[in-house]
């Protein structure tokens, strides 16, 4: 199983790195017993969805105008494929999206081969091969995303981002954050986020004593993140998805 640790690439980074052939061939599917991809295959269940549904009001309803964003898709591309349908109407039948893109990270290699056969825009065109960037191993793309094979820490801690390049971000982790990944997160929003929109979802469990401390200090979960990602904060919610979860949604103040 593989395990990446933050800002750590050699963890994931092969001797030799992978095209599109191997990537998506059935022999790295049937690596279907990674716990990624166990993980990846459990039904969502109805809180997880009403959060879900929680994120895709918020871009239906604030957002009317060009969107580019980062999420982190997992294999179905869930989340995508609906604000797809909410912004752009019939989007399978259309060679582009009007007003939304997604900019996308995933860290487990049987996931993001798995995944990259659902890309949105596969049933258009032939995806390609992005640029190389020094936070992923490998990306492609299509003309509804770019989806990368990294760390979404590195690819926020990537300093060379144009500005404009994001307009909101949806940071759907599976484990739990820390300071030094909440550290990361607000330099992000600061540098790229400034009139946007973020959402992250954490474990709420399994923090290190330096995050008890921060968050015991600041008075409580919610509040820590208030102190660190300043603006109007839009929801913090806490569910169940066979883990104990937490959701935090906060819009940029007009600068």
């Amino acid at each position: 199983m593989l395990y990446n640790t933050l800002g750590k690439r050699t963890n994931y980074k092969p001797n030799m790195p992978w095209g599109l052939d191997e990537l998506t061939s059935s022999r790295q599917l049937e690596r279907g017993t990674e716990g990624g991809v166990l993980f990846a295959r459990k039904g969502d269940g109805d809180e997880k969805a009403s959060a879900r549904q929680l994120v895709l009001n918020i871009f239906h309803q604030r957002m009317k105008s060009r969107l580019q964003m980062l999420t982190m898709p997992g294999v179905n591309w869930k989340f995508e494929r609906k604000l797809f349908g909410i912004r752009e109407g019939d989007w399978m039948n259309k060679p582009n999206p009007q007003r939304t893109y997604f900019i996308t990270a995933e860290n487990n290699r049987a996931i993001f081969s798995a995944s990259l056969h659902k890309i949105p825009g596969m049933h258009r065109s032939i995806i390609k091969e992005t640029k190389p960037k020094p936070f992923a191993e490998i990306g492609f793309k299509s003309s509804f995303a770019s989806h990368y094979f990294c760390n979404v820490d590195d690819l926020m801690a990537y300093d060379k981002w144009r500005e404009g390049k994001f307009t909101a971000a949806w940071l759907d982790y599976t484990g739990p954050l820390n300071t030094e990944r909440l550290d990361i997160i607000k330099r992000f929003y600061d540098r790229h986020l400034r009139r946007g929109i973020l959402i992250v979802t954490a474990l709420k469990a399994r923090w290190n004593m330096a995050t008890v401390n921060a968050i015991d200090n600041a008075g409580g979960y919610f509040e820590w993140l208030q102190q660190h990602l300043d603006g109007d904060v839009l929801h913090n919610i806490e569910y169940m998805d066979t883990s104990p979860m937490a959701q935090f949604a906060v819009a940029r103040r007009a600068v």
